[in-house]
């Protein structure tokens, strides 16, 4: 459980920061 806990929360991590480094790197395209 621990480990699959783990697991899916570094998934959301790694979506979380993959969303944020899209949005800036839309807002750079746009300047």
């Amino acid at each position: 459980m621990a480990e699959k806990k783990a697991s899916i929360s570094g998934r959301v991590v790694e979506t979380k920061e993959g969303k944020i480094k899209g949005t800036v790197d839309q807002a750079t395209e746009k300047k």
